[in-house]
């Protein structure tokens, strides 16, 4: 696939890795799975998380298209969330047809859930769903937090997306002034 960017061997690596056995291995440990390099280079389709991160200092912002959907750490001391991000799904070999997508959580806190907006689709050309996290106000200790995967099947295709939200660390503290040398 030379007319590939990194960004899609990422994503082809991520979507078609063998998830391993969930009572062993959480999110954390296995991210999306085992990698299964012939899949990765001949997938139908391709599911990108669509994201952003901040570039430097001064706060840019640029697109961060990955693999897995990342929601991050969330707060529930103040009150309910809801976050919502987008999967990109991209016909690759040009065949389109009927697709399911499924959540399968893993590990759960409170009442807590994702959900598909989308949950069958005809695909053509390329399709955009939306993934939502919920969870209500709840006091959460360290360690409280929603792990699992998005699975897109359909045709002979069968790609997954791992997902983590994390309810009781302490919030990620921003890097400032490092530099790395050689």
């Amino acid at each position: 696939n030379p007319d590939w960017n990194a960004f899609d061997v990422k994503v082809a690596l991520s979507n078609t890795a063998k998830i391993l056995d969930t009572n062993k291995y959480d999110v954390f440990a296995q991210g999306a799975g085992r990698v299964n390099a012939y899949a990765a280079a001949h997938p139908e389709i391709l599911a990108y998380a669509l994201d952003t991160a901040v570039l430097d200092s001064n706060g840019a912002i640029v697109d961060n298209v990955k693999g897995t959907v990342t929601f991050g750490p969330q707060s529930l001391k103040d009150g309910n969330i809801s976050v919502t991000k987008e999967i990109l799904v991209k016909d690759i070999a040009g065949k389109g047809g009927n697709y399911n997508v499924s959540v399968d959580v893993t590990k759960s806190f409170g009442d807590a859930k994702v959900t598909i907006d989308k949950p069958t689709f005809n695909l053509a050309g390329e399709q955009v769903l939306k993934v939502t996290l919920t969870a209500s106000k709840a006091t959460a200790p360290n360690g409280s937090e929603i792990l699992g995967y998005i699975h897109i099947n359909g045709g002979n295709s069968e790609v997954s997306l791992p997902f983590a939200a994390d309810f009781g660390g302490a919030e990620a503290t921003q890097l400032k002034d490092y530099k790395i040398s050689t």
